[in-house]
């Protein structure tokens, strides 16, 4: 082979090196931007991941807040009831407890008209005898 002829065929083989150099360098530029484009659309689903995460927490926190509130409220309107009641049950007792008192008084009256009856009685029985 003559150098010319040599010369063509290092120049060919060093092109198709280089052609395939090119090509991985080119597939590897690819598979980069494809992995850049992989964390970008991983970062992009991170982030709404995050959005979706907030917006749940404070719609917990929300909800966290209302049955706090709601839970004051039916502690409160309890708390009422149960007043309301034992007001009634007071009243009920006090208004017990004056009947039971005035019954007292009504036996020691008819107690006392016994006794006065029956002395009488013994009395008009030794008037007669």
């Amino acid at each position: 082979m003559d150098a010319v002829a040599a010369a063509r065929l290092e120049r060919h083989a060093a092109a198709e090196e280089e052609a395939r150099w090119r090509a991985e360098a080119g597939e590897a530029r690819a598979l980069l931007a494809g992995a850049r484009g992989g964390e970008a659309e991983q970062a992009r689903a991170a982030a709404g991941a995050a959005e979706a995460l907030a917006l749940l927490d404070g719609q917990l926190q929300r909800a966290r807040a209302e049955h706090a509130q709601e839970l004051g409220a039916l502690r409160t309107r309890r708390n009422a009831e149960l007043e309301q009641l034992h007001t009634r049950v007071e009243a009920a007792m006090a208004k017990k407890a004056s009947q039971v008192g005035r019954l007292r008084e009504q036996l020691r009256a008819a107690e006392v008209q016994a006794r006065d009856a029956t002395g009488m009685l013994r009395k008009l029985e030794q008037g007669f005898s």
